[in-house]
């Protein structure tokens, strides 16, 4: 179980990724315009994403208690379920949860690539998970944006690989990049996510602004 949430992040990306590919160019679409609502107006929609971004983080917690080796289906729904009623409910906690769980999971990952496993990772884990929760406690409604746009970028990018093979010469020219520099598939995920944090701030600014000033 050392290695659960790991493992149980890249059995849902691979999974993912293996839906793209097999998906018709049409999928692209609601993809591609979830994606940028998401990007532009994902604070507004909070409540949404908490639930959907709990469930996610269900799924994995789910397949952890199961103990088993291989992804458990039927745990991790069940987490999925319990957390996504939670982030439902508790919505307006949600925020300082998930950020939490993204600086616990950083320091998972970050010991996982130095090599290191075992009551360290967990106590790195449990750090970068108790810091995390601070702050984003602190700044929530960044976090929010933050949260949303990276989910909004992983849409749009989605939709937009989807329905790439359409056009064979935009095809060519980005598999040919990501081929050669693996790191372009996150830099195709980083731009709409700075772009959207920008933009949900400045609606968010503007709404602060006008509810004072009524």
């Amino acid at each position: 179980m050392g290695d659960g949430p790991v493992m149980g992040f890249d059995y849902i990306y691979q999974e993912w990724i293996n839906y793209l590919r097999g998906a018709e160019a049409f999928i692209g679409l609601p993809l591609c315009f979830g994606g940028t609502v998401l990007m532009l107006a994902g604070w507004r929609l909070w409540k949404i994403a908490a639930v959907v971004s709990l469930a996610l983080v269900g799924l994995v917690l789910g397949h952890m208690a199961s103990g088993a080796t291989q992804f458990d289906w039927r745990w991790a729904l069940v987490g999925a379920v319990v957390l996504g009623a939670a982030g439902a409910v508790f919505s307006q906690y949600a925020a300082t949860a998930l950020g939490g769980v993204v600086g616990g999971m950083v320091a998972l990952f970050v010991l996982r690539g130095l090599g290191m496993y075992g009551p360290l990772q967990w106590v790195a884990g449990a750090v970068g998970f108790a810091a995390a929760m601070a702050w984003a406690y602190s700044y929530r409604q960044q976090v929010v944006a933050v949260i949303t746009s990276v989910e909004g970028g992983v849409l749009l990018a989605s939709g937009l690989a989807v329905m790439l093979p359409e056009v064979p010469l935009l095809y060519k020219f980005f598999q040919s990049m990501t081929a050669t520099s693996p790191f372009m598939i996150g830099f195709f995920v980083l731009v709409p996510t700075v772009v959207g944090v920008t933009l949900q701030q400045a609606d968010a600014n503007r709404s602060t602004s006008k509810s004072v000033q009524g």
